[in-house]
């Protein structure tokens, strides 16, 4: 009989421990998890963050490429308009230059 007893009490005892370390382990899975969670929430916020930086980033740059595209054309257009009127005075300027040489006087007379 007091092996019977000594049984149900080691049983008992066996019954508590496991079901503590059951709670103990369920607790630190739940504190685990909640961990997890925030961890998760901070890493998500991060990446929507960095997701709008880099959008506006490209954005900038997109815009910065569009001034740079608008200049650059009104340089080309500039500097185009400036060698048709070039190239329009040019054969005048021959004219001159040439009718100054056909009729200057020679220095050479030998």
């Amino acid at each position: 009989m007091e092996y019977i007893i000594i049984g149900l009490v080691i049983i008992i005892i066996a019954d508590i421990i496991a079901v503590k370390w059951f709670f103990k382990i369920h607790n630190d899975q739940k504190s685990t998890n909640r961990m997890l969670e925030e961890e998760q929430k901070y890493h998500h916020s991060a990446l929507l963050s960095l997701q709008k930086e880099f959008t506006e980033y490209q954005v900038n740059l997109q815009r910065d490429f569009d001034n740079l595209t608008k200049i650059s054309t009104k340089e080309v257009n500039h500097l185009d308009r400036k060698i048709n009127k070039l190239n329009s005075e040019l054969p005048s300027k021959i004219r001159k230059v040439v009718g100054h040489i056909e009729f200057a006087k020679p220095l050479d007379k030998n």
